[in-house]
């Protein structure tokens, strides 16, 4: 959970305190090892062909602006730094293969309009669901304008999912189905309820 208010809140600063908020349900749950560990090099793996202590690089002749900026002036990487990188991205492409099918970020949209912006970490093992809200962008608004939360429960059950969010303003509750990649249904705010469709945010 903390991982998700820090990405949002990474990109929507908030004006005063934020509201407190119930833990999530799955902070409850004890700590297990995650079924991809991340790449972890044994301490004596020894250096590949042509590694040197010393990595010299080029003379600079002039000052480097970012503009100017592609790589040229750094030193080529060791064949230890390749092999380490390469096993750093299979470690989070095998993680992110095993994520079910709500992990990542989603947009809610009325009639094409953009009503909601979700980010849902789905773990793909029988877990909660759980993540956090945010409003759209408004045209020409300040960032600061934006307000967030979490979202309190996230239920799927074969092809319906319903996701309830902690909202200021009153819980709302979003009632979908399953439309391909996309889901339909309404979110219900009080007596309202507005016809709406999440689909993947890329």
């Amino acid at each position: 959970m903390i991982w998700i208010a820090l990405t949002l809140a990474m990109t929507a600063a908030q004006d005063g305190p934020i509201a407190y908020v119930e833990a999530s349900p799955t902070s409850l749950e004890l700590y297990s090892g995650p079924p991809v560990r991340p790449y972890e090099p044994s301490w004596d793996t020894p250096g590949a062909q042509g590694d040197a202590y010393m990595i010299t690089r080029r003379v600079l002749e002039a000052p480097a602006v970012l503009e100017a900026y592609d790589g040229t002036y750094e030193t080529t990487p060791t064949d230890a730094e390749v092999v380490y990188q390469q096993g750093v991205t299979s470690a989070a492409l095998r993680a992110n293969a095993i994520m079910g099918p709500l992990d990542g970020r989603w947009r809610v949209t009325s009639g094409g309009a953009p009503v909601l912006e979700l980010l849902m970490m789905d773990r793909g093992d029988g877990a909660l669901v759980e993540g956090a809200w945010r409003e759209p962008a408004a045209p020409d608004a300040a960032l600061t304008s934006r307000r967030l939360g979490a979202l309190s429960l996230v239920v799927r059950s074969g092809e319906t999912l319903t996701i309830d969010v902690d909202d200021p303003d009153g819980p709302a509750r979003l009632s979908l189905e399953r439309d391909g990649a996309q889901w339909r249904g309404t979110l219900q705010r009080g007596d309202t309820a507005l016809p709406v469709v999440m689909e993947p945010q890329v």
